[in-house]
């Protein structure tokens, strides 16, 4: 007999989804696939020789808490980046293998489950990505999806949760940029999030792993704000990673940055169950988060790729740049329809995105607003990604009663 387990009424994952709704159907035209986000331009040219001039490597086991020289580049990075002065990273910065990891693992490293902490929730921005939930259920924790559309530029509006919500709320997952309507957080509103977290005492669990892919100005990361409020830094962490910053999505290296009393509860909770980076890979990333310049080169091309679909779509009510990320969000209704047909006149398959929202048991969510939007991944080269967008433009003039006027 099988067992019940607590995943087993979670949704299934968006990519499955996708290919079931096509899989009857044939595309009208050689396929472009702008459904996935997995980067697709050049990553370093120094890594393969790394990683082949250390496959020894791979007869030991890694160390769990990364090489010191490893720990050395993330932390000199993190500094730089965020802007940090006297900052001890040696006790507050965990490597990971892929920020996926860290944000599962820390969700369920340190929610509060005792009975006397009278914690309950943990807080997802809807659309959410989907790890966020899964970490809230392995947490026995009951996840409270809270709206992230265009009236807080698509970060979860904290300004409407009830306190009796808030002062059961153990856990508060924001990712800035978003995923997938790329809004950045300012230090305004990281502001008011860190007074909510320190009245009520919840952690903030800050996804930012696309804050390198940015149109003009360089996203404001929570970790800038809570030093310079002196915050307590045992309420924060911070996640990060290669995948996006550096095309690197297949190297899985990510960190983590916390207070010390939680780096050292999350570094012991490695220790048991952890999966270290492996040897090449520590040698390698190593070099990589040291490497600015690629990463330079790499937001130049994305930012070129949006200008031409802010040319494409200039006079599309439907269409707005986003501040960060790879994605742009077309407002579009009927969207299970819209991706079929799309797919079946144009050959290009998109991402329907009430496959990224949770539209059951609302909490604070107003279902059409969030959910009513097509993701389109701009990832791949410039001219496929041009054909791509003008297939979807040249979709839309013929069928126009599918584009939301309003976002």
């Amino acid at each position: 007999m099988q067992k019940y387990s607590p995943f087993s009424d979670m949704p299934e994952y968006a990519f499955p989804r996708l290919r079931r709704l096509l899989s009857n159907l044939k595309p009208g035209s050689d396929p472009i696939d702008m459904s996935i986000g997995e980067p697709k331009h050049e990553y370093p040219d120094f890594i393969n020789e790394i990683i082949l001039s250390h496959l020894s490597g791979l007869n030991k086991y890694p160390p769990n808490d990364g090489y010191e020289s490893l720990l050395n580049a993330m932390g000199e990075w993190i500094i730089k980046r965020y802007e940090l002065q006297n900052f001890d990273y040696h006790n507050c910065l965990i490597p990971l293998n892929g920020s996926r990891e860290g944000l599962f693992n820390a969700a369920l490293s340190l929610f509060p489950r005792l009975r006397e902490a009278k914690k309950k929730y943990i807080i997802l921005p809807n659309p959410f990505y989907q790890c966020y939930l899964a970490a809230s259920i392995a947490a026995n924790a009951q996840p409270i999806f809270v709206t992230a559309d265009s009236d807080t530029n698509f970060l979860p509006n904290f300004n409407k949760i009830p306190k009796n919500i808030l002062e059961k709320t153990g856990i508060f997952f924001v990712c800035s940029p978003s995923n997938p309507h790329g809004g950045t957080a300012t230090e305004e509103y990281w502001k008011g999030l860190i007074n909510l977290s320190e009245k009520y005492n919840f952690r903030i669990f800050s996804d930012e792993c696309y804050s390198e892919i940015y149109r003009d100005k360089k996203p404001v990361g929570v970790l800038s704000v809570a030093k310079e409020m002196g915050a307590d830094l045992e309420k924060i962490s911070v996640f990060q990673s290669l995948s996006k910053r550096s095309n690197l999505p297949g190297i899985r290296s990510g960190f983590s940055v916390n207070g010390k009393v939680t780096t050292k509860i999350l570094r012991n909770v490695r220790a048991y169950g952890g999966a270290p980076l492996p040897i090449p890979f520590q040698l390698a990333s190593e070099k990589v988060w040291r490497d600015e310049t690629h990463v330079e080169f790499n937001r130049f091309k994305y930012n070129e790729k949006f200008k031409l679909a802010s040319e494409i779509f200039e006079d599309t009510s439907s269409f707005k740049l986003p501040d960060a990320g790879f994605f742009i969000c077309l407002q579009v209704r009927d969207i299970e329809n819209f991706t079929k047909q799309i797919w079946v006149q144009k050959g290009v398959k998109v991402l329907p995105g009430p496959y990224l929202c949770n539209l059951d048991n609302l909490s604070f969510s107003e279902t059409e607003k969030i959910s009513s939007f097509a993701r389109i991944a701009l990832v791949g080269l410039k001219e496929e990604v041009g054909n791509g967008l003008k297939s979807v433009k040249s979709f839309l003039d013929k069928n126009s009663h599918y584009i939301l006027r309003e976002h």
